[in-house]
């Protein structure tokens, strides 16, 4: 059971990739480890995609409305007509605030993981200029190694284009409803008030997706890379002191010595002690 060695311990090597768990702790510890970490990242997902599904209707209400209607009175007179003027404004502001909070969030981790690693390359570097490089050690499992850019915006965007027009369908039926129009239904997004509102919609929710695919990936490339040279520099063995260059000549004249003392270079046979 491998806990600590170089300073390092397995909370700091849980900090980037949960499967390191398995080599740090026991079994039992392996297994807690990993379903705390795996609910801590469920909990993140969801949270992230909550700030986006928000940040995309709001973001594609306003862009459908502007599409429709131009940036005149006339859109002014919509947003009026529907009860816009209650609510708008004060979720407007919520939405702007946690995507905010959620986009500093995600800078912050950025850099903390670009420092480490960062710090670790030059680590290594200095370790392989001092004769100690790094030696063959058990690779992380390829399962673990984050998923491609491309998956993940495809991903994302699968839910989040869903999400986003059934919010925006809903929406629109519950202000036709409260301004004494009647329901909609899908006439939130196919009808003759909103024939653009599909198209509009999806090229928010991809380009929202684009930038949240393209933090998440990175962030999981850094981890990866931090916990791998963590990974690396908790299992290599220690490197020998080497003596200094002039004591080679002593330890020749010794083996010689010892050459001498020893015929055949063999150890000599053992006492007979007297019976």
């Amino acid at each position: 059971m491998i806990t600590r060695r170089k300073g390092l311990c397995a909370g700091q090597l849980l900090a980037y990739h949960p499967v390191l768990m398995t080599c740090t702790a026991g079994r039992h510890e392996a297994v807690g480890g990993r379903r705390v970490a795996r609910a801590r990242r469920a909990v993140r997902g969801s949270v992230r995609l909550l700030v986006l599904g928000f940040g995309s209707l709001l973001i594609g209400h306003e862009t459908t409305y502007h599409v429709h209607h131009g940036w005149g009175a006339e859109f002014e007179h919509r947003m009026g007509a529907l009860g816009h003027d209650a609510y708008w404004p004060a979720l407007s502001l919520l939405v702007l605030s946690a995507t905010i909070m959620l986009a500093f969030v995600t800078l912050v981790r950025l850099g903390e993981l670009w420092l480490r690693s960062r710090a670790l390359s030059r680590a290594e570097g200095r370790t392989v200029e001092a004769g100690g490089g790094p030696h063959p050690t058990r690779p992380i499992r390829s399962a673990y190694r984050p998923v491609p850019f491309p998956r993940q915006l495809a991903r994302l965007w699968a839910l989040l284009f869903p999400l986003t027009a059934l919010g925006f369908s809903v929406q629109e039926n519950i202000e036709h409803a409260v301004a004494g129009k009647g329901l909609i239904w899908l006439g939130a997004l196919a009808g003759h008030e909103y024939e653009l509102a599909l198209p509009v919609l999806a090229l928010v929710t991809l380009l929202v997706a684009t930038l949240g695919a393209a933090a998440h990936w990175k962030i999981a490339t850094l981890e990866e890379r931090v916990a791998r040279a963590l990974w690396e520099r908790l299992l290599r063995p220690p490197r020998r002191a080497l003596p200094p260059p002039g004591w080679w000549i002593v330890g020749a004249l010794c083996a010689l010595h010892w050459m001498r003392t020893r015929p055949g270079g063999v150890r000599a046979p053992p006492r007979v002690l007297p019976a």
